[in-house]
């Protein structure tokens, strides 16, 4: 008899707590808080309306997939179709390496993010393949066709940015960058973002081709100071011819390095030697190319220490530089 009544009041209790408390615990082990339809193993859910619904959802599923998943969104926006669907969105799983996890997605942006420190971002080379360089000519050109501009976000999305949403801002716009540099340019959703740091590397080449230029017209006015001090007048810049020899990058270097030059048509024979601090020739190179070419140096070949690097010319000395190797 007791038996039967305890059954019953667990019965009883249990019809409570899913009618008036939405706790529901169904036959495949899924437990719904705020839901009678739990669709995770733990599906956690605001009973708010429409206007105001937060969830919060916790579960275990396979391999691949998000271990936990946190959701704070207006629904009512995603279905009357006013406006776009603007949210926060938080996907963490550890099961493998590197961490798959997700801050945020294409339809749930976050709008500030505040942190102590620079956020680290994976650029592990064990983790790349198919890796290649920037092309080392036309970034520049490309770099000065971005327009930067100031803007204020509109007032349909500044209400939920709040009130730091609406201070001016500064960037770029996407669909003027995407024409630019397509490969740091996205558009889920219809709605264009930016990867910011993505440029980075472009606005790094972009100086280094700059510099290439600036080493190009220091030169050709120092040989023009040169012909001008033993008496040759009246020479036009363009027809000077320049022999460079570039800084090699990186430096300092630990696994090898490359030393790029420019060897006009003219000239017959040109090396590179390198040299110990001793003054002792430790390396020799022949360029064959002419116009702008580049030879690698091998870190391992070498002792870890400070070296210098001479460009040889029809015998004549042209240039020497620097170079340091880390172990």
């Amino acid at each position: 008899m007791k038996m039967k009544i305890l059954f019953i009041v667990v019965i009883m209790l249990n019809g409570y707590l899913t009618v008036f408390s939405q706790i529901k615990v169904q036959s495949d082990k899924k437990i719904g808080i705020g839901t009678l339809t739990p669709e995770r193993s733990i599906d956690i859910q605001s009973t708010g309306d429409l206007d105001s619904e937060d969830t919060i959802r916790f579960r275990r599923s396979g391999t691949g997939t998000h271990d936990i998943e946190m959701v704070f969104s207006k629904a009512q926006e995603a279905v009357s179709g006013h406006g776009p669907y603007y949210g926060s969105v938080c996907f963490y799983s550890p099961k493998g390496y590197p961490f798959s996890s997700l801050l945020g997605s294409s339809n749930h942006r976050w709008g500030h993010l505040y942190l102590m420190l620079d956020p680290d971002i994976l650029s592990d080379e064990r983790t790349k393949e198919n890796i290649k360089k920037l092309p080392e000519q036309g970034i520049l050109n490309k770099v000065t066709q971005i327009r930067p501009v100031t803007y204020n976000f509109k007032d349909s999305l500044t209400g939920r940015l709040g009130l730091e949403g609406k201070k001016q801002q500064v960037g770029f716009i996407a669909q003027e960058l995407e024409k630019i540099f397509p490969d740091i340019v996205s558009h889920e959703e219809d709605t264009y973002g930016i990867r910011y740091t993505s440029l980075i590397p472009y606005l790094v080449q972009a100086i280094k081709e700059l510099d290439e230029k600036r080493q190009v017209l220091e030169n050709r006015i120092a040989k023009l100071e040169m012909k001008k001090e033993i008496g040759e007048k009246n020479i036009e810049l363009q027809t000077v011819e320049e022999i460079i020899l570039y800084q090699n990058n990186p430096n300092p270097f630990s696994n090898s390095t490359e030393i790029s030059v420019y060897i006009p048509s003219s000239v017959q024979s040109a090396f590179i030697y390198v040299y110990d601090l001793y003054g002792t020739q430790i390396k020799s190179y022949l360029i064959n190319d002419r116009a702008k070419s580049s030879i690698i140096i091998n870190g391992k070949e070498l002792k870890a220490g400070i070296y210098y690097y001479a460009l040889i010319c029809d015998n004549h000395l042209i240039d020497t530089k620097k170079m340091i190797l880390t172990e």
